[in-house]
This record gives structure tokens, C-alpha cells and sequence, in this order.
């Protein structure tokens, strides 16, 4: 709700927050760990901040391949949030080659 509300700074602190509880709740390689990787690399991106937004992704999709296999979902969603990343960087060849084969 505040990402599409364009309070993206504040959709930020919220979700470290949230974050920060889930690891200590679950552990580092939960999925609602990656999930909340995944969203907060997704807000990181959109405010412009691909350097800070890949490792989160990166961590999401390694989590997400522990737990499920690589056509699950979550590993999928995972993926594709990379690759949406690398096409709002504007880096085309990354995007597509993260869509076809991570």
C-alpha cells in the first residue's frame, strides 16, 4: 500500500523493520525472510537503488532455491523480481538473461 502510494521511503523503513523481526522469529533462511528480501530489494529498485537492491535479491532467490525446488513459485517470483530490477536499471541483457535461466 505505500509503494503504490508513493511513499516509497516509508514503505523502506517498514519493511527493514519487518525484516529485522522475521529473522529473529524465523531464522536468516526462512521464506517470509526471502519474501520480505524480495520486497524490500523491489522498493530499493524503484527509488532508483539497484546496487543496494541486487545482493537482497540474490539472497532471496539463494533462500528461496534452498527451500523449494527451482520451478516452485516463490523461487520463481524471486527470479523474476532480479530480472525486473535489471530491466528498471535499463539493463536489458541481464534482465533477459535472468528471466530465461537463474
Amino acid at each position: 500500500m505505500l509503494r503504490s502510494g508513493g511513499k516509497l521511503a516509508e514503505a523502506e523503513s517498514v519493511i527493514v523493520q519487518s525484516l529485522a523481526s522475521m529473522e529473529k522469529a524465523y531464522g536468516a533462511e526462512h521464506s517470509r525472510v526471502a519474501l520480505a528480501l524480495t520486497a524490500l530489494g523491489s522498493v530499493r529498485s524503484a527509488r532508483g537503488r539497484w546496487q543496494d537492491a541486487r545482493p537482497l535479491h540474490e539472497r532471496a532467490i539463494a533462500i528461496q532455491r534452498k527451500l523449494h525446488p527451482e520451478a516452485h513459485r516463490e523461487t520463481a517470483r524471486a527470479i523474476s523480481a532480479l530480472g525486473q530490477m535489471h530491466g528498471d536499471a535499463g539493463n536489458w541483457a541481464a534482465a533477459e538473461a535472468t528471466h530465461q535461466c537463474r
